[in-house]
């Protein structure tokens, strides 16, 4: 066995996990990523490898060729190389991590429907205690789980005390015109995932009660209502499969681009659900999850946490944006404490010196074991 450590992260929240883990990691690290995920880790100067683990033979061919210490994963509801990998590991005892990006759909990651082979990792690093309780109120092992704080939230603090002292630049299209309020329109890949009605769910679970096409509409006709001036961005998820026409004049929307300098810049801050809605809260802001029609359990991690405000319906929306929040101090909860990435390195070391490999029997389907 060497002393490389394999990495892997093919969705965006897992991505902006697994990157720092990386980059602590250095030269012993060997990343695997997608083509929409490559460019999260080329933030922190990581060259990953795509492509080369898009089946389980491959996975395991890897496995064999690099013999690593251990295997960190973000997560994924997705078949895919992280379940790929980590069903690869167990056969070979190679020890598993698995980083979570949200707190919510803990047992989902890990277990497909029916009869499935479960993907349960070793360790499972949670960002915080309630994460934790939660995914154990699921079924995860409570032996298995870690509180380690979230990576990417602990290293965008970092970032965040930087901004302070010296701001990111200004991005291009706001830059030109300081007429009116900068609005932020953070999307989503909710179509995709959740489908685009009731008789037409997604890849990931039944439909919202609204899509992400739904809520541009809907926001560019409120805006247009009002008095005051916006010069809308919408940022488009990482996983976008195509770039939507301006939703209204002056509407500009931005695919590749990092997402840090809109947040520092932008005056007002709106999504969905999506996790930028709890790090636009960590730079001061108070952000506002809309979410017309929602048929489900809030999962907004930003509006459950109390630092981001609801709506559920157009004139929720017109109230809040006729005296939206100030924005105030930056943030830094405990789930975004330095050294989140250290901690998970620190687990990885751990289960790799002692050799503590999954092999109990009667895990498949059920986390209960």
């Amino acid at each position: 066995m060497s002393d490389a450590l394999m990495l892997c992260a093919t969705d965006a929240g897992g991505a902006r996990n697994v990157a720092p883990i990386a980059a602590v990691a250095g030269a012993n690290a060997f990343v695997l990523a997608s083509l929409a995920t490559a460019p999260l880790f080329a933030e922190y100067g990581i060259a990953a490898r795509v492509g080369d683990a898009s089946s389980a033979a491959e996975c395991g061919t890897l496995i064999d060729r690099l013999r690593p210490r251990a295997i960190v994963c973000g997560t994924t509801r997705y078949p895919g190389p992280e379940r790929f990998l980590t069903i690869g590991a167990r056969a070979r005892s190679v020890p598993t991590i698995a980083v979570l990006d949200e707190w919510f759909g803990y047992r989902t990651r890990f277990f497909a429907d029916g009869d499935g082979e479960n993907c349960l990792t070793d360790i499972v690093c949670c960002p915080d205690e309630s994460a934790r309780h939660e995914a154990m109120a699921e079924g995860l092992p409570a032996d298995r789980l870690r509180v380690t704080g979230s990576p990417s939230l602990s290293a965008l603090a970092d970032r965040i005390s930087e901004f302070t002292c010296a701001p990111p630049p200004m991005p291009i299209c706001w830059a030109k015109s300081r007429v009116g309020e900068r609005l932020l329109f953070l999307s989503e890949n909710h179509v995709l995932d959740y489908g685009t009605g009731p008789e037409q769910p997604g890849g990931l679970g039944p439909w919202l009660g609204y899509t992400e096409r739904d809520v541009r509409t809907t926001l560019a006709r409120l805006l247009a209502d009002t008095a005051t001036r916006y010069q809308v961005v919408e940022k488009l998820h990482p996983g976008a499969d195509h770039v939507p026409a301006p939703a209204a004049p002056g509407w500009h929307v931005v695919f590749k681009e990092p997402l840090w300098s809109y947040l520092w810049h932008a005056d007002i801050v709106i999504g969905m659900r999506s996790m930028a809605l709890l790090e636009a809260a960590l730079m001061g802001h108070r952000p506002l999850s809309f979410q017309p029609n929602l048929q489900s359990a809030d999962q907004c991690t930003a509006a459950r946490a109390g630092l981001a405000d609801r709506a559920r319906c157009d004139e929720e929306v017109r109230a809040w944006l006729r005296s939206p929040p100030a924005r105030g101090a930056v943030q830094r909860p405990a789930f975004a404490a330095s050294g989140s990435a250290a901690r998970v390195l620190e687990e990885a070391s751990q289960i790799a010196g002692a050799g503590r490999i999954s092999r109990r029997a009667g895990l498949a389907g059920s986390a209960s074991s």
